[in-house]
Order: structure tokens, then sequence, then C-alpha cells
């Protein structure tokens, strides 16, 4: 597929858990999003404002899109999309305590939860598809260069 026909890219990474016993600030409706003002603050604004407006809306929580301790923008599967200047984020319900350890397994994930945030990817990504005009990128010295790639 040719890089200028895509308009966004969407990267979902960990989502079976996510309880308050899970992550850090955890809960039903928790997503960490990472990346979706970054190149594009319209990006991150029909995010938002689709989420305010959704029966199912979602506690997103933004922080570790400024922490990046563990530079996780920059480790996954979104990063050459945003090498391409390609708007993209990153959806995840985070590190869960057994995160790669063997009691990471399928009888603990919480699959509704995973099915709530895939519902609110599907509705982002229609809406972005939809939308009559691409997501403006933002020129240079007005991109979010936090997390060197």
């Amino acid at each position: 597929m040719p890089l200028d026909s895509i308009v966004a890219a969407h990267n979902m990474d960990m989502l079976g858990k996510g309880r308050v016993t899970d992550v850090k600030f955890g809960g039903p409706s928790q997503v960490q999003m990472l990346g979706a003002r970054r190149l594009s603050s319209d990006f991150g604004d029909v995010i938002d404002s689709l989420n305010a407006v959704r029966e199912e809306t979602m506690a997103i929580d933004y922080s570790w899109d400024r922490t990046n301790a563990l530079n996780r923008f920059c480790r996954s599967d979104q990063v050459n999309y945003f090498r391409q200047t390609i708007p993209v984020t990153y959806f995840s319900t985070g590190y869960s305590l057994d995160y790669h350890q063997p009691t990471d397994e399928p009888q603990y994930v919480d699959y509704e939860h995973s099915a709530r945030v895939g519902r609110f990817v599907y509705d982002i990504m229609r809406t972005i598809a939809d939308r009559p005009e691409r997501l403006r990128v933002l020129p240079l010295e007005e991109r979010d260069m936090s997390a060197q790639c």
C-alpha cells in the first residue's frame, strides 16, 4: 500500500489486562494512549471529541505519553509510521504485574475490557476514515518530538 494513501495508524498492544489489580489507573473503561498529538493535534482532538459523545466512554490515561521512562512510544509498531510523518496513536491497558511471566495466560485476560477498547479504536478509525479531509500534520517546529526514536 502506498504510504501517501495511509491517513493514520493505530497500534493496539497489551490489551489483555486492565483491571485495577493489574495496572496503575486500571478499571473497566481504562485505556492508555500515546502519540495522538505528536504529529497532528487534529488527531488527538478527534479522539477526545469522539470519546466525549460515545455512549461507552473511555477513561484515557495520557501519562505514559509524557513519562516515557521505558520509551514505549519508540519501542512499538507505530514508530515506523511516525517516522514517515503519518499520524499515529498507540493504545494499551498497560504493563500488568505478570507481563511476560508464566502466569500471563489467556484465562486471566479481561475479554470484555479488551472488546471495549476494540470498539473504541474501531469508532476512531471509522471517524478518521469518514472525514472529508486528511488530518493536518503540524509544521516541523510544532511537532512533539519529546520521544526521540
